[in-house]
């Protein structure tokens, strides 16, 4: 990558001072695990760690400049602000300002990644469109993701996440979004919301950065739409589902064709993601790309060209000849319960491997419990359980039910049973490192 910025722009945007030469760089990075010639490095200060400690003659080797907000000892140019992660902020929505790419942000408790990665997949297939990579989607990712924008982007799409209220509101005011889109509201991040009805209103805050001549893509199947509709009145609304009321609806038959009636057309589209809920996400994909300027055609290539995201329904090939359906990305109460409706649409036995899933507050064992009973009552016939919570889900389940505390132990058990019979649907909270249990199942190597 060729020089970006000087230190002056940098300084300029950001509302800092210039101390030193005034350097170009290239890029910008906040772990100084990922640094490259050339880029600027960003200390940041949090409770647990402070960056300005890392800057020492190790990195002045590799990098061009330091954006700090305290006085330090070093060779090397740099921006001082009154505060590292403000400071980044302020840039970041200078630089998108100056840049002006046509903006999409999503947010939702469910379906946000997938359909950032079907929105990339339409939109690279009309303009060069940058969008975040992997879980970049919070109060430092957002900044980073708007600062790695250029200017040849024709598009931007940004996935905005949230633990606590006003946050996405902050995202949201730094992209501006041209369109906004909220998948869903459900049981995910209780610990900081209180409640599902406490979701969707954080998930809400993403309109009030939405452009005055923008757009809001709203769910119509979804308990809060009305919610969402009345905060974006002052907008443009359209809304996707498979209700008689959608703007943009659709009908998901077996072999995976979703037949869309939109803008009085009817067209049908053969999606490669499957699962009602991905048929969802495309909608809302359809939704988005309508008003980004997309023409119909090219949104049904970009979808019917969409890759699976990593860690999500990812059909793999397991021991034995068994089938292995990997959803290690995260998990939640609503993304289970699809991603086993999935698991039980398959030809073969379904078996459950569920990790703990965290931030469900006062609640979690409870809904762990009622997890295990939905599981079974599914079709499920074997769930194996990892860790404290997940002993819940199999008390729920009842007979086929085993609960392990350790992945070695759970791995030796599922070797010895798992059948070419078998499809085995893996899911957990990334804390769970619940990868681990897919690597066990489609290794052939034995287990210590």
């Amino acid at each position: 990558m060729g020089e970006w910025l000087h230190l002056s722009e940098v300084a300029s945007m950001a509302q800092g001072e210039l101390l030193g030469k005034d350097v170009a760089i290239n890029a910008i990075s906040t772990d100084t695990r990922n640094l490259h010639k050339g880029d600027m490095f960003v200390a940041l200060e949090g409770e647990r760690f402070d960056g300005h400690k890392f800057i020492g003659e190790s990195i002045e080797k590799i990098v061009q400049a330091v954006l700090v907000h305290k006085e330090i000892e070093t060779k090397l140019p740099r921006v001082l602000v009154d505060d590292t992660l403000k400071g980044l902020s302020r840039w970041a929505q200078a630089w998108r300002d100056k840049v002006d790419p046509k903006l999409v942000a999503v947010t939702g408790s469910n379906g946000k990644t997938t359909v950032k990665q079907m929105l990339s997949s339409v939109l690279s297939g009309v303009g060069s469109t940058c969008y975040t990579k992997g879980n970049l989607n919070n109060h430092i990712g957002v900044p980073l993701t708007l600062l790695s924008l250029r200017k040849n982007n024709r598009f931007a799409v940004i996935e905005m996440g949230a633990n606590h209220f006003n946050e996405i509101d902050h995202l949201s005011r730094l992209g501006k979004p041209d369109v906004a889109v909220i998948t869903n509201a459900g049981p995910a991040h209780l610990e900081g919301f209180g409640s599902v009805a406490g979701v969707a209103k954080a998930k809400g805050e993403i309109i009030h950065g939405v452009k005055s001549s923008g757009a809001v893509v709203l769910n119509a199947d979804d308990q809060y739409v009305h919610v969402w509709l009345e905060k974006a009145k002052h907008l443009k609304t359209v809304t996707f589902g498979f209700s008689e009321n959608a703007n943009v609806r659709g009908e998901i038959s077996c072999n995976n064709i979703l037949s869309v009636k939109a803008w009085g057309q009817v067209f049908d589209i053969t999606l490669p993601l499957a699962g009602k809920h991905n048929a969802s996400n495309a909608l809302a994909v359809i939704a988005a790309s309508h008003e980004m300027g997309v023409s119909i055609e090219d949104i049904k290539k970009g979808l019917e060209n969409a890759e699976h995201v990593k860690g999500r329904l990812q059909p793999k090939t397991g021991i034995s000849g068994s089938v292995i359906i990997d959803d290690t990305y995260n998990a939640n109460p609503a993304s289970l319960q699809a991603a086993i409706e999935v698991l039980c649409s398959q030809e073969k036995e379904p078996w459950l491997v569920l990790g703990d899933m965290g931030e469900l507050g006062i609640e979690a064992e409870a809904i762990h419990t009622e997890i295990g009973v939905m599981a079974k009552s599914a079709g499920v016939k074997k769930l194996f359980g990892l860790g404290e919570l997940a002993k819940h889900a199999v008390n729920g389940f009842g007979d086929d039910g085993f609960h392990f505390d350790q992945h070695e132990e759970l791995g030796r058990q599922l070797r010895s049973q798992v059948t070419q019979e078998c499809c085995i649907l893996v899911k957990g909270s990334r804390s769970m490192h619940m990868e681990d249990v897919v690597d066990i199942l489609i290794d052939d190597k034995t287990i210590h």
